[in-house]
């Protein structure tokens, strides 16, 4: 393969994942918006959710957010009551964000959902093997996105 076609290919991927970039978050804002929510704020509560206690270096690194970024959202969340900090039990020089049970709640509500269920929609008029093939090139895509510095 010559560089030129290498170029067309790398520029159409380019262009594709950006694209489905910016309808994912639009997505999410629509679903998140009428909770006062914004979508990096949903990511991280998601991600504590899932994994409590978690370093504000913690959650950059699973989420790939700048320090500044994690941080001011915690901040705000924390403003709004919707995560605690504390210190790490073990070593005091750590501190771990929790979520609060409100959001404990409206997570055991089965409310979080919400956010996949339009993507999920879309991906139920597809085939088995169309959606195969999504997961297989999403693998890829990951696998080459990991080795970019």
């Amino acid at each position: 393969m010559d560089d030129k076609e290498l170029m067309v290919q790398a520029n159409y991927i380019r262009t594709v994942v950006r694209k489905a970039n910016r309808k994912f978050d639009k997505m999410l804002r629509d679903q998140v918006d009428p909770y006062g929510l914004t979508g990096p704020q949903v990511r991280i509560l998601k991600e504590l959710v899932e994994h409590p206690g978690l370093s504000t270096k913690d959650l950059c690194s699973r989420l790939h957010m700048t320090h500044s970024t994690v941080s001011g959202i915690a901040d705000r969340l924390e403003k709004n009551q919707l995560v605690v900090r504390r210190k790490d039990e073990q070593d005091k020089r750590y501190i771990r964000i929790y979520v609060t049970d409100a959001v404990k709640s409206f997570v055991d509500d089965g409310i979080h959902d919400f956010v996949s269920s339009p993507l999920m929609e879309h991906l139920s008029q597809l085939s088995d093997i169309e959606r195969e093939l999504i997961i297989m090139g999403m693998k890829v895509l990951n696998k080459l996105s990991d080795s970019i510095k």
